[in-house]
């Protein structure tokens, strides 16, 4: 039966009316479907079903997060299961709270990025820094399906000086190991001319300035650059908590060193502490000799004694040390109780 003979016999039979709001029905919600699945995250299970294909998928990364990234990327396997720097994600997802500003330095696709919009809420501020092009078109997406409007991204990345270098792209899907200095892992495929910022001018810019909550540093080896380029920003009493990424072989082929990166650090007034990827508790790190892959968490904190951390400290624990510092630094109080702090 054609479809103006159908819609004859419905007028004829009084149905003609229900017919149309039936179909109507039928088309919202055939709509409603489509704009779902297009965003819908897949499982660990049908991502590795995917595996190796040269397209775009979204995951879940925990508390209705959600995340894209590329279906051939065994790095986003490895987010997707969770592993991936769990202790790490947990910590900034303990430490931060509704309201905070958050920096993303070297986002890539926006692991980071994403979970500490989720914890800073609408009322919240995040800044995220991703040079390349494939990662950033991947972090942008991210942002937009999830509804993270206090988010602003940034496609360019931080240096000890403003200017303009060659960022090397690594044959890697998702862009992890694309480099200023030389990539690890992975092969040189492309070289993209990106723009460099300091630290101190980007706090500046965006009035920033003492303002910051956590700023977290993945950077493949160029960490004491960025660290130097917020030299003022970084000595003050009210630095942010910084999360930094410690790679031996990432460091020394961007000429430098991790030994560097943690003096720099202990210059700046930070202690560095290591998380328990057992209890999530963090603990006083000295100085090592080596750094195969770590990242460590550098705070600045009423006592660096390490006897005073001793047992280590929660997230939670360790935000009210680093508030307790920073108001007496600022002649905010005349002192603030921190013995037993660090207990369980």
């Amino acid at each position: 039966m054609g479809r103006l003979q159908a819609a004859v016999q419905h007028w004829r039979n009084g149905t003609l009316g229900q017919r149309l709001l039936r179909g109507l029905a039928v088309r919202r919600t055939a709509s409603r479907v489509q704009r779902t699945d297009a965003r819908a995250p897949i499982g660990l299970g049908e991502l590795e079903a995917v595996a190796g294909r040269d397209e775009r998928v979204t995951i879940s990364i925990g508390d209705d997060v959600m995340m894209r990234v590329a279906a051939d990327d065994e790095l986003a396997r490895l987010i997707c299961s969770g592993a991936y720097e769990r202790s790490e994600r947990q910590f900034v997802a303990d430490y931060l709270r509704r309201g905070d500003v958050f920096i993303d330095v070297g986002a890539n696709a926006g692991l980071f990025t994403l979970l500490a919009a989720r914890a800073v809420g609408p009322h919240g501020v995040v800044h995220a820094l991703e040079p390349g092009p494939t990662p950033f078109g991947l972090l942008e997406t991210s942002v937009r399906i999830n509804g993270f409007g206090w988010v602003t991204c940034h496609k360019a990345g931080l240096s000890n000086t403003r200017e303009r270098r060659d960022l090397l792209s690594a044959a890697d899907p998702l862009g992890a190991y694309s480099s200023l200095g030389k990539p690890i892992n992975a092969e040189v495929v492309s070289h993209e001319n990106i723009e460099l910022w300091t630290f101190d001018e980007f706090l500046r810019e965006q009035d920033l300035v003492g303002r910051v909550a956590m700023v977290k540093i993945d950077v493949e080896g160029w960490e004491r650059r960025v660290l130097e380029g917020g030299r003022t920003a970084l000595l003050r009493p009210d630095a942010p908590v910084l999360q930094v990424e410690f790679t031996d072989s990432a460091a020394v082929n961007a000429g430098s060193s991790c030994g560097d990166v943690y003096e720099a650090l202990h210059e700046f007034g930070f202690t560095m502490f290591a998380i328990d990827t057992a209890s999530g508790f963090l603990h006083w790190d000295p100085k090592r000799l080596k750094y195969p892959y770590l990242n460590l968490i550098a705070a600045k904190v009423p006592s660096p004694r390490p006897k005073a951390w001793a047992l280590g400290c929660s997230p939670a624990q360790m935000r009210y040390a680093v508030d307790a510092a920073r108001r007496v630094a600022l002649g905010e109080v005349g002192g603030l109780p921190t013995a037993g702090l660090m207990t369980r």
